[in-house]
């Protein structure tokens, strides 16, 4: 997943040192994540994507409590690219 490219609902991604915000407008970073994420709706705005921390919470409601937080699209990078 990219800027460029476009995310997708339920799409597995790793993430290395990403800065974690509570809003898509957030200046100020709530955290750092790497591991595994998915991207909650795959809907990339202000240069961000949500991400959740299972699978299983991809689009279900309510968004405040299966939404981990936004993460700039240039730090979402599909689990697939990261093992080559």
């Amino acid at each position: 997943a990219s800027a460029a490219a476009g995310g997708e609902a339920g799409q597995a991604i790793t993430l290395n040192k990403a800065p974690l915000y509570v809003s898509s407008t957030a200046k100020n970073k709530a955290g750092t994540k790497t591991g595994t994420y998915w991207l909650y709706d795959g809907i990339l705005i202000n240069g961000r994507y949500r991400v959740t921390n299972s699978a299983a919470r991809c689009g279900k409601l309510p968004v405040g409590q299966n939404v981990t937080g936004w993460v700039p699209a240039s730090y979402c990078i599909a689990s697939e690219e990261a093992k080559k």
